[in-house]
C-alpha cells in the first residue's frame, strides 16, 4: 500500500504523486476528509480503496490498467469524483453502501467488467457529463434501493446489453465521442465539445 489513513485524519495527495503496482495505491478508512488531485494510480490491484471517509475530492486523476478496482467506495463516503480519466480497469469505479457521491466530467474507456457498479443500498449517486467508451459493461446496477440523478452523458457504443438494472436518460448522447487516444480530449467537431450540464462543471 502505498498510503495508508485511518481514524480520523485529514488526507491531501496533489501534485503528481504517483502510484504503481501495488494491492493498494491509496488506502482510506477515516472520519477525516480527502482530497486526491492530479495524481496517477498504475497497474494496482485497486487503485484509491475508501472504506470509510468523511467528504472526499477525487480530481483531475488517471486510473490506468488497475485489475481490480479504480476507485472503490464504500460505507458513508460522500465522494465527488471529477474531471479523472479511467483507462483499463477492472472496474473503474464501485459504489458499496454509498449514501451520496457524484461523478462528472470523467472519461471511463475499455474498462474490462464495467465502467461503474453501484451495489446494495447505493442511495444517491449524480451520474453527469460522463464519457463511457469501449466498456464491457458501462452501468452495472445490483442494489435494490438505487436513485440515480444522471443525464447529458455519452455512451458508445450504447446496446442494451452493456447496461444492467439501469436505463441511459434522454438526454444521453448514443455516439462515438471521438476522443484521442492518448490524451482522451475530444477531437474537433466531437459530439462531446458544448454537450454536457454546464451546472456540473
Amino acid at each position: 500500500t502505498g498510503v495508508n489513513i485511518s481514524g480520523a485524519s485529514i488526507l491531501s495527495v496533489e501534485k503528481a504523486c504517483s502510484f504503481k503496482s501495488l494491492k493498494m495505491g491509496v488506502n482510506l478508512n477515516t472520519t477525516g476528509t480527502s482530497s486526491i488531485k492530479d495524481s496517477t494510480f498504475v497497474e494496482n490491484v485497486n487503485g484509491l480503496y475508501m472504506t470509510r471517509s468523511g467528504d472526499a475530492s477525487v480530481y483531475r486523476n488517471s486510473f490506468l490498467r488497475n485489475s481490480t478496482y479504480g476507485i472503490y467506495v464504500g460505507t458513508s463516503v460522500n465522494a465527488i469524483i471529477k474531471n479523472n480519466i479511467f483507462d483499463t480497469n477492472g472496474t473503474s469505479i464501485y459504489f458499496l453502501s454509498n449514501f451520496k457521491s457524484m461523478i462528472a466530467n470523467n472519461v471511463f474507456a475499455n474498462s474490462t467488467k464495467s465502467a461503474v457498479t453501484l451495489a446494495t443500498d447505493t442511495n444517491l449517486i449524480q451520474n453527469i457529463n460522463n464519457v463511457y467508451y469501449n466498456n464491457a459493461k458501462h452501468i452495472v446496477a445490483v442494489g435494490t434501493k438505487l436513485q440515480s440523478v444522471s443525464g447529458y452523458n455519452i455512451y458508445y457504443p450504447s446496446p442494451s446489453t452493456l447496461f444492467t438494472k439501469f436505463t441511459p436518460q434522454i438526454t444521453s448522447i448514443k455516439a462515438d465521442p471521438s476522443l484521442d487516444s492518448s490524451s482522451w480530449k475530444p477531437n474537433a467537431g466531437s459530439v462531446a465539445i458544448n454537450s454536457g450540464n454546464p451546472d456540473a462543471l
